[in-house]
């Protein structure tokens, strides 16, 4: 018993260790951002309310914290596997125009492929209020 402490401790003075790997050894798994495409709108009639996005494999550990959305403001993330759905409103582009989605490395993972954009559509009916005044 002795010998074999004394030996760990050798091997440990060495560098050696029976650990697991620290964090930064650990290999990334590559997953590709394949696509980005709008769901729940019509071109001129109604706003898109989500994107489906979809992936080359599952990114188990990607969360709404990771996700970028320029021209629209972003909801939640649901959904498991190779394809996840974002919830978007507040479109800030024109109908027919484009979004872009950029996803930031989740832990353990890299993403390629990142941004895509994707078309969405918004309804440009404009409800106006008007205040008529009695005489």
């Amino acid at each position: 018993m002795l010998i074999t402490s004394v030996f760990a401790i050798i091997l440990m003075g060495l560098g050696c260790t029976n650990s697991k790997p620290r964090g930064s050894d650990i290999p990334l798994t590559a997953v590709t951002f394949v696509s980005a495409e709008q769901i729940g709108g019509t071109e001129g009639t109604a706003d898109s309310t989500g994107l489906t996005l979809t992936f080359s494999a599952d990114p188990t550990t990607l969360t709404v914290d990771n996700i970028t959305v320029t021209g629209a403001t972003k909801g939640t993330l649901s959904g498991s596997g190779t394809t996840r759905t974002l919830a978007i409103s507040g479109i800030t582009v024109g109908n027919g125009e484009t979004v872009s989605v950029a996803i930031a490395n989740p832990s353990g993972y890299t993403i390629i492929g990142s941004p895509k954009t994707a078309v969405v559509y918004k309804d440009p009916t404009v409800i106006k209020t008007v205040n008529a005044r009695r005489s």
